[in-house]
């Protein structure tokens, strides 16, 4: 079952989105990029996959004690849980700081997807009464009104029903219609609309499952593939966790700067013109210098953030680029050095 109201979340698979034009990007739980970890590797139509995208995502749990086979398909990490919005106008406009404090850190993964297979049985035992059109006697003389009026005219007919299905049946169930949107799985490229992660091969692996033939799957998945540095991940969920309350602080000390701006806009009638040049001028000033200090403490504390990763990430791509083909260079140079030596020694007994 899928509980309705319910969105999965998890801190370490948000993207980082800008969702609105006046507000800056930020990490969005509900916005995941689920990755190698969170497939099932046992699983043919999920093994060789490696990026797909989630947006709201539900949460599946399996209810009920029946013999049918519950295998999940995609999950969140350890830490992912479920989050319940206040309103469906905080999906349209949502609020970063509102969904830091609301999302928390979970301690078990959180289903998403998942296939059923086994024998189903139905929900209608009794079976379904359902109307059908009147349909013209045979050997009745063809009357075009007539025959109209008898279609139109329903009667009831009882459907018996299939109790269990005859051999096991699987069905495949994605708590997320965002998943097979193009937005997700496509991007508008110089050639045309590209293919990006692997959102659309999870669908046509789906299809290849369901009719039977697996043959291709291992062909379609093994498509793009990005390698996170985990690392710089982690410090990124750290930094925001650590500085979520200060940003807050930040954001709501501006606010409460552009509500008294506001209500000191608003006292500008004519009966005060007089006081424009001297008192509401000034305290209007001090106001916005106070909005731009409060917006470059935020910028300071982000751009020491931004500081930090960058120098993490120049030293791995520093790693990996520089000091990782240097050492294999060197085992080469060395090996050469002793096949050399060896060659010489062979060549002075010889003769």
């Amino acid at each position: 079952k899928m509980e309705p109201d319910l969105i999965t979340v998890d801190r370490s698979l948000g993207m980082t989105v800008q969702l609105q034009r006046d507000k800056p990007p930020f990490r969005f739980p509900a916005y995941m990029n689920l990755n190698q970890d969170c497939m099932n590797r046992k699983q043919v139509m999920t093994a060789d996959l490696h990026a797909v995208k989630v947006l709201y995502a539900g949460s599946l749990v399996k209810s009920g004690t029946g013999e049918t086979l519950v295998e999940p398909l995609l999950t969140t990490t350890r830490t992912g849980n479920t989050w319940k919005p206040s309103s469906p106008f905080e999906l349209k406009m949502p609020d970063p700081q509102a969904i830091n404090r609301a999302v928390s850190d979970g301690t078990e993964p959180v289903m998403m997807a998942c296939s059923l297979t086994g024998k189903f049985s139905t929900n209608f035992p009794s079976g379904i009464d359902t109307e059908v059109s009147k349909v013209q006697k045979e050997g009745e003389a063809p009357d075009a009104p007539a025959q109209e009026d008898k279609q139109n005219e329903k009667e009831k007919k009882h459907l018996a029903p299939v109790l269990e299905s005859l051999g096991d049946a699987s069905v495949i169930v994605i708590a997320d219609v965002d998943l097979l949107t193009d937005y997700m799985a496509y991007q508008e490229s110089f050639f045309g609309l590209a293919q990006v992660g692997d959102n659309a091969p999870l669908l046509f692996n789906i299809l290849d499952f369901m009719r039977g033939s697996a043959d291709l799957i291992s062909v379609r998945s093994r498509g793009q593939y990005n390698r996170s540095f985990k690392v710089v991940d982690n410090i990124i969920s750290e930094a925001d966790k650590a500085t979520a309350a200060e940003v807050e602080r930040i954001n709501a000390k501006i606010s409460e700067y552009q509500t008294a701006l506001r209500k000191l806009g608003e006292s500008d009638s004519g009966e005060n013109q007089q006081l424009i040049d001297s008192k509401i001028m000034l305290e209007r000033r001090k106001i916005e210098q106070d909005i731009r200090e409060a917006n470059k403490e935020l910028r300071n504390l982000q751009a020491k953030r931004r500081d930090k990763v960058e120098k993490l990430s120049f030293r791995l791509q520093t790693l990996n680029m520089v000091v990782a083909p240097s050492i294999i260079l060197i085992i080469a140079l060395g090996l050469a050095l002793i096949r050399w030596h060896n060659a010489r020694i062979y060549a002075s007994r010889r003769v």
